[in-house]
């Protein structure tokens, strides 16, 4: 029934998208305009090639067009005495008389002022050309139409130094963003996050049981205008002591100087599950189980016992994926004059998940005024309003999740058992406890959901005291105010509740931001002299109040977590308050000297609540010296050279990504026993008090160099970089008689440098054929300089222990050497502890030779972190079609694929993959893998578990056609277009996807192929 009402679904939602396009196209296609005189014509640059995209309106009215993809435009006007205003943005506005004229073809021409691309820097804006720091820009046509939940994951592949990690593919699932590589080990490595000028929340504010949302998801892409990436210390240091991991401005779309337009998107896509593994069938798994408990010596299982009477009767990854639709809507509407501009949007977005029950809904809007009062005065506001849910099971314990359960079945079992109710837990030995779940039953009996309402926005006043841009005085006020609810419901009769029996779960999460921001900018210009100079003060202030509630031992599901009073124990029973603040000042200097010589100042003073007492304050300096060489007399007559400048800077930037009260003694509460074992509720010391505890500080040198050639048909920028992080934030184990469990030191450092590399170019471009490409590339090496330990020795004894001297994320364990033999002298082989060695065994290399493989003798396996990245973008247009390929992926890093850990144990405790089946058996002695063994190995870590996750991938395939603009009527554009995402990766690495969480694979929730289609129209 449920499956019948999930097809039904997606049959109304291919309905609800083709009647919506129609009904636009069947609304507008008869409006008729009332004018009687029409004119049509073509718009061309100066080098004749057509102006896609140039706006044509009747002086005096709002009767306008846009031109087509080639150039040509028809308007109706009211009569042949009308004047056309035409514009295009770089280009010089142009009126004409249509003095009776039916054909007015019109060349445009450059405006130099209008062509200087103006990027966001933080707090206050430059021309790209005056740039002396990093800084790197995406626009909007790159975001647009995406059917992605979030932009943090169409960033992947874009920018040179901009690594982004995708952490699993859960619907609405977030990504890890690394700019330079790791510069904390405690603190948080995500870069700062500014909308609009307000700081994000970008931290998940739900801990609860369930689902986990991902901030960012709350702004739609479609309403991004530019996405600017800080990477230096000359870029970054306007932030102070939260620069240390880049910075990314995000500005959104405003309104502009034109009449009203409308415009609407919509796109419709299927994601399709892409497995990488083949599970082995009952009669494979049989045999397997008894092969492994008789090597142990152990009895046999019954239902192991005879393998060629076991039938196959679930594929449980078949009944666990689907093929999932994804919605994506948005209306925008914006438009102004010269003293007011606005902007509004709605947006519908929604994802089913390709694991059943599980999905993620979006609804937003967002709306922008800004107005002029007179010359001295203007003032403006941006508000954004977002509700996300999140909807299926979700667990951070990824044993528990629902691709582990499907991988874990015994395929001999069936979904339901005689009686029609869903068979209980798997029957293999490791199915015991809360593990072993029946994957179709907690997908579709638990009961998760996590919805946040959220509202963002700022409002300021621009206080202009000579009446223009020389001295102005600006003050903003933002707010970022988030409440989220995480309920959670797992009945009784579920193997995952069985400790309730019965879970729920509700936890509400009211978290919010306020920033003030005053700030005064001078810009004057005089002679060959041009000065910026800003001064401000800011100040923020975070507060999150949290409720838990859990409750177990539910007889009766009927009522879930809408009421808890049902379960009899409660096992959570929390209330939090945190909060923190931070007092700021600012100020930056840029001045130029004949356009040649560029320099940058800039300071930062940052006061934090966070930090012990002899440290409250800071101050993060930076400079910056750019050489416009291109604008030497000796390069005038290198016609080839349209641009050359070389960049240096260097800068100190902080990291206070730690949570509050770190500095202080804290408290935890404890409900130990007492006399009878009555539990009695209390308090006990957390942590250890440190008043000196300070901010993490990262220094950065740069030096790159920006290329133009051929009037910028060609563009190369180059970096090369080194950041040293100092005093690392770092958790100190305690010792139990000092009464404290952990202390938050000062203690480390770390380093990064590498390479960046991007190049941009314009093949080829006649009247009717466009080809605009882009590469990218970078390197980054991380490496451990200081801990609280000696050079060489470890912190800890994990895969992913860090060494002082070498580098972060290096993968340890046991180099494998070999399958033992039956005619082999195993006296004289190395063994693992209370393991003896025997044929079929995997040997390990004796590194000390001493006969026991122990840590001793683990080496340095691989590492996670890539040896570079790279992304390649083409784009090309033909007449009225345009083709978008976009390449991206990653050479040398490593992967450790737990998840073949698990699917090769070999040890019966659960369904194994198709591999295991060239095991050694005394009749295979050649088999790949080791013999099968009721007694798991799991003493060690090997290079077994390793592997190269290198890749290359087709990350998306775009093909779109604009309508020629004759065949249409009362509609100013409609481009339809095709796009798949996700079409092909070449990769060496066995398991589902090399790129998803962060070198380690775990029962990840895989990523899809999703296949789209969309319109976008204009009226």
């Amino acid at each position: 029934m449920k499956q019948k009402q999930l097809d039904f679904r997606r049959g109304r939602a291919i309905r609800n998208f083709a009647a919506l396009v129609c009904l636009l196209l069947l609304g507008v296609s008869g409006v008729r305009a009332q004018s009687r005189y029409e004119v049509s014509g073509a718009v061309t640059d100066r080098n004749a090639q057509p102006v896609a995209g140039a706006s044509i309106v009747e002086k005096g009215t709002n009767r306008g067009t846009v031109t087509s993809a080639d150039g040509s435009y028809t308007i109706r006007v009211s009569s042949d005495k009308a004047v056309l205003v035409y514009s295009f943005f770089g280009c010089k506005t142009q009126e004409l008389a249509v003095a009776g004229r039916t054909r007015i073809d019109v060349t445009l021409q450059e405006d130099a002022i209008a062509l200087e691309e103006v990027v966001a820097i933080g707090y206050g804006s430059m021309k790209k050309s005056d740039l002396t720091g990093a800084v790197s820009s995406i626009k909007s046509e790159l975001l647009e139409n995406k059917p992605i939940a979030s932009f943090d994951n169409a960033l992947r592949g874009q920018i040179a130094g901009v690594q982004v990690r995708q952490n699993d593919g859960q619907p609405g699932g977030g990504a890890s963003i690394r700019i330079r590589g790791t510069s904390s080990i405690n603190g948080t490595n995500e870069p700062l996050y500014v909308i609009d000028g307000v700081p994000l929340i970008s931290e998940s504010v739900t801990e609860g049981q369930g689902l986990v949302i991902n901030p960012l998801s709350s702004l739609s892409t479609n309403d991004i205008e530019s996405i600017e990436v800080l990477k230096d210390a000359s870029a970054t240091a306007i932030y102070g002591a939260r620069g240390a991991n880049g910075v990314i401005l995000v500005t959104t779309k405003k309104g502009r100087e034109q009449r009203g337009e409308v415009r609407f998107s919509a796109t419709l896509s299927l994601q399709t599950p892409e497995q990488a593994y083949t599970m082995l069938d009952g009669a494979q798994l049989a045999q397997l189980g008894k092969e492994a408990y008789e090597n142990a010596g152990m009895s046999v299982p019954a239902y192991f016992q005879d393998p060629k009477s076991v039938v196959t009767r679930t594929n449980w990854l078949d009944e666990i994926f689907r093929t999932a639709i994804t919605q994506n809507y948005q209306v925008n509407f914006g438009g102004g004059s010269k003293k007011v501009t606005y902007n509004f949007s709605a947006g519908y977005f929604n994802q089913e998940g390709i694991l059943i029950n599980t999905d993620f809904n979006r609804y937003t809007f967002r709306g922008q005024v800004a107005a002029e009062i007179n010359k001295y005065i203007s003032f403006g506001s941006t508000m954004g309003y977002s509700q996300v849910q999140s909807e299926g099971y979700g667990n951070a314990d990824q044993s528990l999740s629902l691709i582990s359960m499907a991988y874990d079945m015994n395929p001999a079992l069936p979904v339901y058992d005689a009686e029609g109710n869903y068979t209980f837990r798997n029957n293999l030995s490791s199915s015991t406890g809360v593990y072993g779940g029946n994957p179709v039953a907690t997908a579709r009996k638990a009961d998760m959901q996590n919805r946040q309402n959220r509202f963002t926005g700022n409002i300021y006043t621009d206080l202009k005291f000579l009446g223009d841009d020389r001295l102005v005085f600006r003050t903003q006020f933002g707010v970022d105010d988030i409440f989220s609810m995480d309920r959670m419901f797992l009945p009784n009769d579920l193997a995952v509740a069985v400790d309730g029996p019965g879970k729920g779960n509700v936890a509400t999460f009211n978290t919010k931001t306020w920033v003030w921001e005053n700030t005064l900018t001078y810009k004057n210009t005089w002679g060959k002299h041009n000065l910026s100079a800003m001064i401000g003060q800011t100040a923020q202030k975070f507060t999150q109040t949290v409720f838990r509630l859990g409750v177990k031992n539910f007889e009766d599901n009927r009522l879930g977590y809408h009421d808890l009073s049902v379960g009899k124990d409660v096992w959570l029973n929390q209330t939090t308050d945190s909060e923190w603040a931070m007092l700021s000042y600012i100020s930056r200097i840029h001045y130029s000297f004949d356009n040649r010589y560029l320099f940058t100042f800039t300071g930062r003073v940052d006061g934090s609540s966070k930090f012990g007492a002899n440290h409250k304050y800071g101050f993060f300096p930076s400079g910056a010296f750019a050489w416009r060489i291109s604008e030497e007399k000796f390069m005038k007559d290198m016609k080839s050279v349209s641009n050359l400048k070389l960049r240096l800077s260097y800068g100190v930037v902080g990291n206070a990504g730690i949570a509050p009260y770190q500095s202080q003694g804290t408290l935890v509460s404890v409900k130990p026993p007492f006399g009878d074992g009555v539990a009695s509720g209390g308090l006990a010391p957390l942590t250890l008090p440190n008043a000196d505890l300070a901010w993490e500080s990262t220094s950065q040198f740069d030096a790159g160099i920006d290329i133009g050639l051929f009037d910028n048909r060609l563009s190369i920028t180059a970096d090369y970089y080194r950041k040293y992080t100092t005093d690392l934030l770092y958790a100190v184990d305690l010792p139990m008689y000092s009464g404290y469990m952990f202390s938050m030191r000062n203690l480390g450092d770390l380093s990064n440098r590498g390479f960046e590399f991007s190049v941009t170019g314009v093949p080829v471009t006649t009247r009717h054929f466009n080809w605009t490409s882009t590469f990218n590339i970078d390197t980054n090496v991380t490496r451990i300089e200081k801990l609280n330990i000696a050079e060489g020795e470890s912190a800890g004894t994990g895969v992913t222990r860090m060494v002082v001297g070498d580098k972060l994320n290096n993968i340890w364990g046991y180099k494998t050497n070999g399958i033992a033999q039956l005619d082999e002298d195993l006296t004289q082989v190395a063994q693992l502890p209370n393991r003896p060695m025997v044929a079929g065994e995997q040997k390990y290399q004796d590194i000390k030779k001493d006969g026991i493989i122990d840590l001793n003798d683990e080496v340095i396996l691989g590492n996670l972190a890539p040896k570079f990245s790279f992304g390649f973008n083409n784009s090309f247009s033909y007449k009225n079609f345009n083709l978008n390929l976009f390449l991206e992926g990653t050479y040398g890093n490593d992967v450790i694929n737990y998840t073949r850990k698990e699917l090769e144990s070999m040890d019966g405790s659960y369904n194994n993959i198709t591999t295991v089946l060239d095991r050694w058996t005394p009749q295979n002695p050649g088999g790949k893998l080791p013999r099968a063994d009721a007694v798991s190995n799991s003493s060690g870590f090997s290079d077994r578990w390793v592997e190269d996750g290198s890749y290359l991938r087709i990350r998306d395939l775009t093909i779109g056609y604009t309508i020629p603009r004759k065949s249409l009527r009362g509609i100013a554009s409609i481009n339809v277009f095709v796009s798949f995402e996700n079409l092909y990766t070449f990769t060496k690495y066995t398991g589902n996807d090399p790129s998803i969480g962060g070198g380690i694979d775990q029962n990840l929730y895989p990523t899809s192929r999703k296949y789209s289609l969309g319109v976008s129209m204009t009226f």
